[in-house]
């Protein structure tokens, strides 16, 4: 079942990829599922006194809080105010035209719903997140089809899509709990 903080967590999941890859250190012994997480999401494993990837302790603390706040501000956001919400996209000029960009957002959105795929159920056969799944490069068991992903690379045609990811995480978002 899907609760309503767990999807706010997932949907802000890029903003913590660049520090949660941390892999476990060779000098661990028997990594268990606790151990991995604590490693990989910067907790304190037992007898590891490095920050990592941090430079210090109080740097990573300090990086969570502002993870936790962006979250805590997301959620807020999403249950007031959710038409308001507008994640960052990469925006490019050509001329005086200007297209948005969604793939990377989208590449780390799907990249988080990966963490708990079975959560998802069969939602993604909704024709409303085809924008998402494009741009995104798909899910296992959810490619998106080859000549749509090819016709993403026409600018015209991701900015189409990628004005269209808001609203298809919304419509995840209205989606009834599982």
């Amino acid at each position: 079942m899907i609760q309503f903080a767990t999807r706010v967590l997932l949907m802000a999941a890029p903003l913590v990829a660049t520090w949660a890859c941390k892999e476990p250190s060779s000098s661990s012994t028997a990594a268990t599922p606790a151990t991995t997480a604590a490693l990989r999401w910067g907790g304190d494993a037992e007898g590891d006194d490095e920050a990592a990837p941090f430079a210090t302790r109080r740097q990573r603390k300090n990086t969570v809080v502002q993870a936790l706040r962006h979250l805590r501000h997301l959620s807020q956001q999403l249950r007031e105010a959710p038409n308001g919400w507008e994640p960052i996209f990469s925006m490019a000029e050509h001329g005086a035209i200007e297209f948005a960009d969604a793939r990377e957002w989208c590449m780390g959105f799907l990249q988080a719903v990966d963490l708990q795929p079975d959560a998802w159920g069969s939602v993604w056969q909704e024709a409303t997140l085809q924008p998402l799944l494009v741009l995104g490069g798909g899910l296992e068991g959810h490619a998106p089809d080859a000549a749509a992903a090819h016709e993403a690379d026409d600018p015209a045609v991701c900015d189409k899509l990628s004005r269209a990811v808001p609203d298809a995480v919304l419509h995840l978002l209205a989606q009834p709990s599982r």
